[in-house]
């Protein structure tokens, strides 16, 4: 800057940034912890299973395991406590506890991913317990065989997919074909 005289003046200011606080890891963060770790982040409850629920935010979902009907609601923003594990490739928090609700908001689904072809299901479903499961929506078709997780096989796959059905009547269902759309 240069004054009427042509001189040159300078400014300077200076200021401080103070963080009140801890800065609450994403889901893309908890999701790369080791099993055992004691995590804490946030999201919006996405579904509801009948022993736990899925929290998204902007950088992935997990799973949140309760071992009992949870007691939060769709569209609840939570922030959660709790141990990183891997049961099985399920990425997921157990013995969480919610810290705090801020009550239900809107909850918007992106477009389910159709997989009610065998062979595309059978190439997404790639996962174990080395190459953690991913939660997406999906359109899936394949025949309900057990009321326990509700598991729905497709095609000729050996493997299976979960879903809940909250209100559903399961025995009616069992051993026919269905298509899931979640």
């Amino acid at each position: 800057m240069k004054d009427d005289e042509n001189k040159v003046i300078s400014t300077e200011t200076s200021f401080t940034i103070t963080q009140t606080g801890l800065v609450v890891p994403t889901i893309a963060e908890v999701r790369a912890s080791t099993k055992g770790d004691k995590v804490t982040t946030e999201g919006t409850v996405m579904a509801i299973h009948q022993k736990g629920y899925i929290i998204s935010d902007a950088t992935g979902s997990i799973y949140v395991y309760t071992n009992a009907v949870p007691e939060v609601a769709v569209g609840n923003k939570i922030k959660i406590s709790g141990e990183f594990d891997n049961y099985y490739g399920t990425l997921q928090i157990k013995n969480a506890t919610v810290s705090s609700n801020n009550g239900a908001t809107s909850v918007t689904y992106p477009t389910p991913i159709d997989l009610t072809d065998p062979a595309k299901y059978e190439e997404f479903a790639t996962f174990d317990a080395t190459n953690p499961t991913e939660f997406a929506y999906v359109k899936i078709k394949g025949v309900l065989s057990g009321n326990y997780n509700n598991i729905v096989t497709v095609g000729t796959s050996k493997k299976t997919a979960q879903f809940d059905w909250s209100s559903g009547d399961y025995a009616a269902l069992n051993g026919k074909t269905v298509v899931v759309k979640a």
